[in-house]
């Protein structure tokens, strides 16, 4: 029996090798290893040799637990050597435990019947931390939920998009930091890092996206989980009502990458995935190969709800190439500083303006004196120069249809969004002098997603 070896714990996917079976981006164990339910403390294969009566083993066997290398690797006879016993005759001596050293054999060499007598110590006691590990999370993450879920319901019923998303948006980093606060952590690679409630709200935030077409505004509602998004798309899912399975997912991938609280399991004799091994593993192959098909058949779902294609949405000051085939009128533009408010009905109508002003030389007068000289080695003289201003205005018209039904939008405020453009008029001349140039040019938008509302120089809205 062999444990899983995932490839690497800093990588975002999982890889195969050595004869991996591989499901659909799922670690897994090799097809030839053996197997035993990881629920139970009895190994599918046929224990060898006779249950050990030796006073010495038995009492050494009993000192060794998980917590003797979570920092090395040492060797079955290192233990040995150092509780002074001797090894001699080991194998006539007895199987200090079947259960969980079911390859106990006289094919095996002294050194590695050392290394499976302490590896199974390791792994029946890692088992049971784990399993006490996994119901401490769970006790968690219920208190969590419990705390935060109806908060997450009644948002869910919320009529208003912009109430509604950034409420699940402020949810997400409650709940993230709370969890993080009560050190309910798992490694970025364990599956059920992102299974239950955060999962819940992300989906929630792409599925509000999706019903009220503001799905290129969804990027910012989903920052506090940030680059994550991808591993919940492929791992989340809401809890089952399955705790064995549950448990058995924690324990099964906590093998290799430790659970919140225990380091993963240690590893004293060195076997390798596709090679039998005389301990059992906490979790067995059998039993890993059925959770990976159980995660297999969950994972379409996950990435169902977090499916959203990319936008293109050019910003309308820098010009209008790329753009959005899906919406060929939409820009994001900003920021634009408002001039009036009104109602129309069930509309809002905002018009903003937007200056920018850059200086200009002109009536320049050369000083007779060489500064510098050019690649052709023609002298540069210098000049003195009178500096003007251009101006360019833009003048948008703004129609809402919804906004948030809690902010008022006050004449001076300054505001973000994104729109379609439904007119754009010539440039028009406002001022024109030696010394000052001011030109305007006027939009007209249907307003699709109010970004950002600064008042004062301060952010008081953000969508």
């Amino acid at each position: 029996m062999t444990r899983t070896l995932l490839a690497s714990l800093l990588a975002t996917t999982f890889l195969a090798g050595c004869g991996f079976i591989k499901v659909d981006g799922l670690p897994s164990l090799s097809s030839g290893e053996s197997s035993a339910s990881s629920g139970q403390a009895s190994g599918s294969g046929q224990a060898s040799g006779a249950k050990s009566t030796d006073k010495e083993l038995l009492e050494l066997y009993a000192t060794i637990d998980y917590t003797c290398c979570t920092q090395t690797r040492p060797s079955g006879l290192a233990f040995f050597q150092k509780a002074g016993v001797d090894h001699t005759g080991l194998f006539k001596r007895g199987n200090v435990d079947p259960e969980w050293i079911p390859g106990w054999s006289n094919d095996l060499s002294t050194i590695e019947l050392m290394n499976a007598f302490a590896q199974a110590a390791v792994n029946r006691t890692w088992q049971k931390q784990c399993f006490a590990d996994y119901e401490d999370y769970r006790k968690g993450w219920a208190a969590i939920e419990g705390k935060h879920r109806p908060r997450f319901e009644a948002l869910r019923k919320q009529g208003n998009y912009y109430e509604q998303a950034a409420g699940l948006s402020a949810l997400l980093s409650d709940v993230a930091k709370e969890a993080e606060q009560k050190g309910l952590k798992l490694h970025d690679s364990h599956p059920m890092a992102w299974v239950g409630l955060p999962y819940e709200i992300v989906a929630a935030l792409f599925q509000v996206h999706r019903d009220t077409g503001h799905e290129y505004a969804l990027a910012d509602y989903v920052k506090p989980v940030g680059d994550q998004v991808e591993k919940f798309s492929r791992f989340g899912r809401p809890w089952s009502e399955d705790k064995t399975f549950e448990r058995d997912a924690f324990c099964a991938y906590a093998q290799v990458t430790g659970t919140h609280h225990t380091p993963k399991l240690p590893d004293v004799g060195g076997w390798e995935p596709g090679r039998d091994a005389p301990a059992r593993w906490p979790v067995a192959a059998e039993r890993h190969a059925e959770v990976d098909k159980k995660l297999k058949s969950l994972q379409p779902q996950s990435t169902a709800a977090l499916s959203i294609q990319g936008w293109k949405i050019p910003r309308l000051e820098m010009g209008t190439l790329d753009r959005e085939p899906k919406a060929p009128k939409l820009f994001y533009t900003a920021p634009y500083t408002i001039t009036a408010v009104r109602r129309d009905g069930d509309k809002v109508v905002i018009v903003g303006e937007q200056r920018n002003t850059e200086p200009f030389n002109y009536d320049c007068r050369s000083t007779g004196v060489i500064e510098s000289y050019d690649i052709n080695n023609n002298p540069i003289y210098g000049r003195n120069c009178k500096v003007g201003s251009k101006t360019n205005i833009r003048i948008a018209e703004v129609t809402f249809v919804d906004l948030p039904a809690s902010m008022q939008l006050a004449k001076g405020d300054e505001i973000s969004f994104y729109g379609d453009l439904a007119r754009e008029d010539k440039d028009k001349s406002v001022k024109q002098t030696p010394s000052e140039v001011v030109t305007s040019r006027s939009y007209a938008f249907e307003g699709k997603h109010l970004v950002r509302v600064k008042r004062e120089g301060k952010v008081v809205h953000s969508f």
